[in-house]
Parts: structure tokens; sequence; C-alpha cells
């Protein structure tokens, strides 16, 4: 607090998901691509909906391999995010590096409860 026109306050918190039973699930969705261009990076999304009756956090993992050797080119941590029950979020990573012409393959994976959900979808740097 101060004695002048501007008066700032400031807080912190927490946020504490817990379960009360074990139906807890999320449903992915197709994951779809979207292509780098001069102002964007390569994107990779996948819906997800919680179809249990608890909260649910998933977290995970983008990994982009070549489609041929299957050699790993790069991965990218996904961050937590809350979904309520019925809730539908839309999942949008942005892989920070270009890619060199090829094909590719891009593998996302879900955590939530110790379950884990993989989806692959291919695509081609021209």
């Amino acid at each position: 607090m101060g004695s002048g026109p501007l008066t700032v306050t400031g807080s912190l918190g927490t946020l504490i998901t817990y379960n009360l039973s074990s139906n807890v699930a999320i449903t992915a969705g197709t994951p779809k691509v979207i292509a780098e261009t001069d102002s964007s990076n390569l994107t990779v999304s996948q819906d997800l909906k919680n179809t249990g009756s608890e909260p649910v956090v998933p977290h995970g993992t983008l990994a982009i391999l070549d489609d041929q050797s299957g050699k790993l080119i790069g991965r990218v941590d996904i961050e937590p995010h809350r979904l309520l029950p019925g809730e539908k979020f839309n999942c949008a990573v942005e892989y920070p590096s270009s890619l060199k012409s090829g094909d590719y393959r891009a593998m996302i994976s879900f955590e939530d409860e110790g379950a884990v959900q993989t989806s692959a979808i291919k695509f081609k740097v021209p």
C-alpha cells in the first residue's frame, strides 16, 4: 500500500484437483497438422474430451519422427490442462524448429491417472 494515487495489491493461490471416484477418462480425437509458414511454426492439434465423471489433468508429449527411419527429430512437452467432466479442449502444440523437406510422423501422447493414449499422423514438408 502506498500513499500515492496508484494502489497495487496481489494474491497468490493454488488449485487442487481431487477425485471422489475412479471414473477418470479422456477421449482424444484425430490429430491435425497445420503446416509451418514464414510467420508461424508447425502446429499439431488434437481435441480432448473428459468422458469420465471426475476432473482430469492430462499432460503429454509431442514427438516428431522421420517417417522413413523412425529417428526422433524433436519433442515438445505439453503443459497440463484441467478438464471438468464433459469439458472439451483443443490442445494445440507448436513445434519450435523448422523442418527440412521430407516425410514425417507426429506422435502425440497424453497421460492421465496412469493411462497413456498415443495418436499419430503422417505429414510431408515440401
